[in-house]
């Protein structure tokens, strides 16, 4: 059977706060009263704040590569503000599909690369076989370790170990503090992000009880 990108998200997100520590606070991004509280505990907690956009594999390819799919206005919004800011907003390609794969291999976060939004390059809209715009808007990614190449015109990127960066503790980045000055700019940007995205605050001293 299919694995959800709910499912994918859960199993992260939990296996991330054992290879990081108990310093990580999750929250939702699309219900706002989360989102409240991820901003708020990034501003009382003096921590970097990263996003993530879980994607479930649609097809494995004859290549053995994973193909993932990803709307082009989304990528084009999302890279519109995190160029200023790489590191911090990452779409999660998992390189497993089924149950029977996360049977085999139940480490989730060391089976997953991301995708730096802030470093991709400009990408035209996706088109079909004959040059016309897909009606669907969608880009293909197909994944592989440490690469993936985006369709329609076919564009290379290096993709982050999500295990190597979680073991970093997120090195290379400040998180994306700086590019909200009020909840509200936060809120808005946080409408870009579909269902299974979520927020991360790292904090260098414990949370009070009750946060998060």
């Amino acid at each position: 059977m299919r694995l959800s990108e709910k499912t994918i998200e859960l199993n992260f997100c939990s296996q991330m706060l054992l290879k990081f520590g108990p310093s990580l606070i999750w929250f939702g991004l699309t219900q706002r009263e989360e989102a409240k509280l991820g901003f708020d505990a990034r501003t009382e907690l003096g921590g970097r704040m990263f996003f993530f956009q879980f994607k479930a594999c649609v097809r494995l390819l004859s290549s053995g590569d994973r193909r993932f799919l990803l709307p082009h206005g989304q990528l084009v919004r999302l890279r519109a503000l995190a160029s200023r800011f790489p590191r911090c907003v990452f779409y999660v390609f998992p390189l497993l599909g089924t149950e029977a794969e996360l049977t085999r291999n139940p480490d989730v976060v060391a089976q997953s690369w991301f995708l730096d939004v802030g470093l991709m390059p400009l990408v035209a809209p996706p088109t079909t076989r004959a040059g016309t715009l897909r009606k669907n808007s969608l880009h293909y990614a197909d994944v592989r370790p440490r690469t993936a190449v985006l369709h329609s015109e076919p564009t290379q990127v290096d993709l982050v170990s999500a295990a190597t960066f979680a073991e970093s503790r997120f090195s290379g980045s400040d998180g994306i503090n700086r590019a909200f000055e009020s909840f509200e700019d936060f809120w808005q940007f946080a409408q870009i992000f579909k269902r299974n995205a979520v927020g991360c605050v790292t904090v260098t001293r414990p949370a009070p009880s009750g946060a998060g």
